[in-house]
């Protein structure tokens, strides 16, 4: 029994300590209703061999906050009051996003919509993104490499045409900025775009009843961004 307690009392001692240090501040913290922010902080008094264990604690405890009322509280609402000439612009963009446009048997001209497909090389090297199937070029519209609309100007659905063009010294890709291209283009069709149409048809076609619910800011027509608050980039 000597030689068990030399050799295993102090780790069975420091077990039966620990264990006890551990359920009995659990217990002293449950009966006085205390809610610790931290775990608690212990320096032993005295622990010797047959005698009791007597220990302090420090507990942290967390802050009393009372329940907050809301019912006084008060929120002012921000509004901001879009001026009509806004309102028509936003209108106008949406319309333009939403125009019409049908097929011609006639040279495109510009401000038609060109469907392509497209392949851009410098030298023998293939440009990035450059190339597509049926895409949509509408001639006009401001192209940022100078002179490639102007060059369909006149093309007619089934024609092939090669489009040269010099990248701007500023371009935003690097390795093209002023360079030299070469587009070769498929025409495949040539459409003419009709008339912005702004109608009842125009409401319906971002989900809502009438021209006049989208003019007025309908919960519904938040998306459009008209008017409750809404910014609209002018």
């Amino acid at each position: 029994m000597q030689i068990l307690r030399k050799r295993f009392g102090p780790s069975v001692r420091g077990e039966v300590l620990q264990s006890t240090l551990q359920a009995s501040s659990a217990e002293a913290i449950s009966e006085r209703n205390l809610r610790p922010a931290l775990p608690p902080k212990v320096d032993i008094v005295s622990a010797s061999e047959g005698a009791d264990l007597e220990y302090k604690m420090a507990v942290e405890l967390l802050p009393e906050i009372p329940e907050p009322s809301f019912a006084d509280l008060a929120v002012e609402r921000l509004v901001v009051e879009v001026p009509d000439q806004d309102v028509d612009r936003a209108i106008e963009r949406i319309a333009e996003q939403q125009r019409k446009s049908e097929v011609v048997e006639r040279p495109a001209e510009m401000g038609d919509i060109v469907v392509v497909d497209v392949e851009g090389k410098i030298g023998e090297k293939e440009i990035a993104g450059a190339g597509g199937k049926d895409r949509q070029i509408v001639l006009g519209a401001g192209s940022s490499i100078p002179g490639f609309e102007d060059q369909l100007v006149g093309a007619a659905a089934g024609e092939h045409r090669a489009v040269q063009v010099t990248f701007p010294e500023d371009y935003a890709a690097a390795d093209l900025a002023g360079k030299d291209g070469l587009f070769t283009v498929d025409v495949k069709e040539v459409r003419e775009r009709l008339p912005i149409a702004l109608d009842d048809e125009l409401g319906r076609a971002v989900g809502l009843e009438s021209l006049a619910e989208l003019r007025a800011g309908d919960p519904a027509a938040d998306a459009a961004g008209l008017r409750r608050g809404f910014p609209i980039a002018v």
